[in-house]
């Protein structure tokens, strides 16, 4: 990192431009969670143009940057880093791709992306296997685990059990795409399935059938109209909940100009079939 030189949430912002795949709104409030909290190890399981990416990378610096300015010693932290994961195949698929952007604001030091062949879920095989040793339990790594990839049953309910293992006592797990559905999206590899299996958001699935019936897991956040999920895993010494006693907290991050329109895209499309024939 370059002497007094930290990136700022506004400077990526800038970069980025009107690149997807995260809303401002929740980069912001991410952003901050990360500086807020001190967290260090950031999982992030599905890359794009890296957007995402840049804004923790800015985040952890913030905290690396915390860290330098106390007295150093021993038990001095490690410096942050996000790991970020994707298929091959996708990395000459995005233009600016991660490493790109990441250069451009000079926060390549605080990612580590890796490029797998058959996707996360072998990652993360390596990752609890290393993390395991000779006592055969697996050492909690991360602080925070990102999900923004295949949003298939299937794949979201193996990864949320294996990031579990990977995830420190006291860290987060996000979902985005809550209310994200094949039907709607992804009508020419759904063709096959069923209306059910089309029609259901499987990451909604997975959070409410999963996670929130998971002991090690109190305390939600919904972000908006379900754009994305946070659980929370219980600290240590944290005690067991009844099942009825999970906290499922609801967060509005859009401005009031945002809703008006949304509405009225909606009625449009409810209305237009009517309309059209007058």
């Amino acid at each position: 990192m370059k002497e007094n030189t930290v990136v700022s949430f506004e400077r990526v912002k800038e970069t980025v431009g009107n690149l997807p795949c995260i809303r401002r709104a929740n980069a912001k409030m991410l952003y901050d969670f990360i500086v807020e909290h001190d967290v260090r190890h950031v999982l992030e399981l599905g890359v794009a143009h890296g957007v995402a990416s840049c804004f923790i990378a800015a985040a952890l610096q913030q905290v690396d940057h915390k860290t330098k300015a106390r007295p150093s010693g021993l038990n001095a932290p490690p410096p942050p880093k996000l790991t970020s994961v994707d298929l091959l195949p996708n990395r000459s698929k995005w233009s600016p791709s991660i490493e790109e952007l990441l250069g451009t604001l000079d926060l390549s030091e605080y990612v580590d992306v890796r490029w797998t062949q058959t996707g996360y879920h072998w990652f993360l095989h390596d990752e609890i296997r290393d993390q395991s040793g000779a006592e055969n339990r697996c050492r909690p790594k991360y602080d925070l685990v990102i999900f923004d990839c295949k949003k298939h049953w299937t794949d979201e309910s193996g990864g949320f059990f294996l990031a579990d293992k990977l995830l420190k006592p006291g860290g987060a797990i996000i979902w985005d795409d809550y209310n994200w559905t094949y039907a709607e999206m992804d009508k020419v590899r759904s063709a096959s399935w069923s209306k059910d299996e089309r029609e259901t958001p499987h990451i909604a699935e997975v959070v409410h059938l999963l996670a929130m019936q998971h002991p090690n897991y109190q305390d939600f956040k919904i972000v908006e109209d379900g754009d994305w999920v946070w659980a929370y895993k219980k600290k240590v010494g944290d005690g067991d909940y009844p099942s009825d006693g999970k906290r499922v907290e609801l967060v509005r991050s859009r401005a009031l100009s945002w809703y008006t329109g949304y509405v009225l895209h909606r009625l449009d499309r409810i209305l237009r079939p009517f309309t059209s024939r007058s």
